[in-house]
């Protein structure tokens, strides 16, 4: 089978664009594998050899920023160049800011599948979107909660759990403290890095070696002013020299192994998050306040502090102290973590997908 695989694949630290990768990687032996990204940088060098082509194209994610919006017309004519000329026998778009695809594969007559790892907040954006994902071949998505909230009924809809992506290269040049909690993040305001700082200020008053190390970039204006805010919010809450800022690591998986904590607590409904499942695989204690599909994740697992959403920090804080004191350091959870998130089977589930997705669909009432 030829698959064209396209989506977000522009950071090695990006959750969505490691799962790609490694989805490429699975397909490559048993078929033809044709990937579209971006740039040539980020995870680009993290593909194997075995994809038949890497295609570099200025492909548009849709955001509501004038910017992208303004790269529409382009990014539609290149999509529909690519596809044209390859006739692939089935495309896949990773991630719904890509949706404009499904036009585009329409219009060629070539099966798409669409796999969801996005909620939308906007109610219009999100009934525009939703009118694409009716007509796409069949639509993946990372969680139950993750279907639910686009309220898809009819068609091809499918939940495939993300078994968890890693990239095992340590990184030998990061210098850790001792005790550290760890946040693993992009630097923007709906992944709740002050609330994190705060969080992490409380926890500190009672534990003077505990250091916060935050992994992550801030690419964007908004995210540059954003960072600025949470460094002056560690300064007045005086644990600014406690707090390491390393940007953008290629190899997260030490950070994990090595964290006392991991810390995730999503300003949004986070659908599926992808350092949650690394987190969950390496043992770390977590604390985060379940939102979306975080629940779904972490259903049945030990070594769980879960916060109230709107909690105040204090009283977070507190339950937070008393989970510290009570919880082992590390957890081994291998066991019930491969048997819920089976790699095999994803990889196995989706096979299927894409060979039921190139038949003829059921007429729709």
């Amino acid at each position: 089978m030829k698959i064209l695989m396209m989506g977000t694949l522009t950071n090695s630290m990006n959750g969505s664009a490691r799962s790609c990768v490694r989805l490429c990687n699975f397909l490559a032996p048993a078929h033809e594998v044709h990937v579209v990204m971006p740039d040539g940088e980020g995870v680009a060098k993290l593909l194997s050899p075995q994809v038949s082509s890497l295609i570099i194209a200025q492909l548009a994610p849709v955001r509501r920023a004038l910017g992208a919006i303004l790269l529409l017309p382009s990014s539609i004519f290149r999509m529909f160049r690519i596809v044209s000329r390859l006739r692939p026998d089935i495309v896949h778009i990773n991630d719904i800011p890509w949706f404009y695809g499904v036009m585009v594969c329409k219009l060629l007559g070539v099966p798409v599948i669409m796999h969801s790892r996005y909620e939308e907040k906007n109610r219009l954006v999100k009934n525009f979107i939703s009118l694409f994902l009716r007509v796409a071949d069949a639509v993946i998505y990372v969680s139950d909660f993750n279907r639910k909230t686009w309220g898809l009924t009819k068609g091809q809809h499918y939940t495939l759990h993300n078994p968890g992506i890693f990239n095992f290269r340590f990184d030998a040049s990061v210098d850790l403290p001792p005790r550290y909690a760890l946040v693993v993040s992009r630097i923007s305001p709906e992944k709740g890095i002050a609330e994190s700082i705060s969080l992490f200020s409380r926890l500190s008053c009672r534990d003077g070696e505990m250091h916060l190390v935050i992994a992550g970039d801030a690419l964007y204006p908004y995210q540059q002013a954003y960072l600025e805010q949470c460094r002056a919010l560690a300064d007045t809450l005086g644990v600014a020299d406690r707090i390491i800022w390393l940007g953008h690591v290629p190899s997260p998986h030490v950070l994990y192994s090595k964290a006392e904590l991991y810390i995730h607590l999503p300003n949004f409904e986070d659908p599926f998050p992808t350092t949650m499942m690394e987190a969950l695989a390496l043992g770390c204690r977590i604390v985060t306040n379940g939102r979306g599909g975080i629940l779904e994740q972490v259903t049945g697992f030990e070594g769980i502090c879960r916060l109230e959403p709107d909690a105040d920090i204090e009283v977070s804080a507190l339950k937070l102290n008393d989970f510290m004191k009570v919880s082992d350091a590390r957890y081994d959870r291998s066991a019930r973590y491969h048997e819920r998130f089976n790699e095999q089977k994803f990889y196995s589930g989706f096979e299927d997908i894409l060979k039921a997705a190139r038949k003829p669909l059921p007429e729709r009432r």
